[in-house]
């Protein structure tokens, strides 16, 4: 059972959010707050397992409600806010001081309907994880999201993000991994003009393929 918190100073925010958590068996509402002091009051009382965290709220905000809950009662942190994109600089405050990661808030319309409840659903999953409460219950609840099988016909990518001070790092990396064909990476030799300039051994181990 995971025990998630609500923090919001707005009803109808709150209500959304009540709607998504009951739509998972195993998820239960451990308590609501309006504000940040009673959010750090409640912490404190009885600690969640999970507080989905709202950002603009009177008396004491979610960046530093979030800074004293990790510094008293830590707990894992979902920052839910109208506009991730509006809000940008309070996000990276909050997460900087301990909240895990952050999502729209759902959207309650007229006929009942939650938009953006998945969203919410799928990050709360991976918090889950991240604290070892993973449930069984949530896969019902996503029925209806299917993840698409990824085509072998797709290129291959690999993100790296490095911050300031990593460049050297990303170089050292880079020029140290074996370089492959993007075209032929299934074939035990390749002349195209990419492995002939990289000087691609025949035979090499190509780990597409195995």
């Amino acid at each position: 059972m995971l025990r998630i918190a609500i923090v919001n100073d707005t009803l109808i925010a709150t209500e959304a959010l009540r709607r998504v958590i009951k739509s998972v068996p195993d998820y239960e509402i451990a308590w609501t707050a309006t504000n940040g002091v009673q959010a750090v009051s409640q912490c404190l009382q009885d600690t969640p397992d999970l507080v989905l965290m709202d950002l603009y709220m009177p008396e004491m905000d979610g960046v530093e409600a979030t800074r004293q809950i990790m510094r008293h009662s830590p707990c894992a942190i979902l920052i839910v806010t109208a506009t991730v994109e509006g809000h940008t600089s309070m996000v990276f405050n909050a997460m900087g001081y301990g909240a895990l990661d952050v999502v729209s808030t759902p959207i309650l319309g007229f006929d009942g309907y939650t938009q953006g409840s998945q969203d919410l659903l799928s990050k709360i999953a991976t918090m889950g994880k991240l604290i070892g409460k993973s449930t069984n219950g949530l896969s019902s609840a996503m029925g209806s999201v299917r993840s698409s099988p990824i085509s072998r016909q797709c290129p291959y990518l690999i993100g790296i993000g490095a911050s300031t001070g990593a460049p050297s790092f990303g170089h050292h990396f880079v020029s140290t991994r074996p370089r492959f064909c993007c075209r032929d990476r299934d074939r035990p030799t390749c002349r195209c003009a990419v492995c002939t300039r990289t000087g691609r051994m025949a035979g090499s181990t190509n780990p597409f393929t195995g």
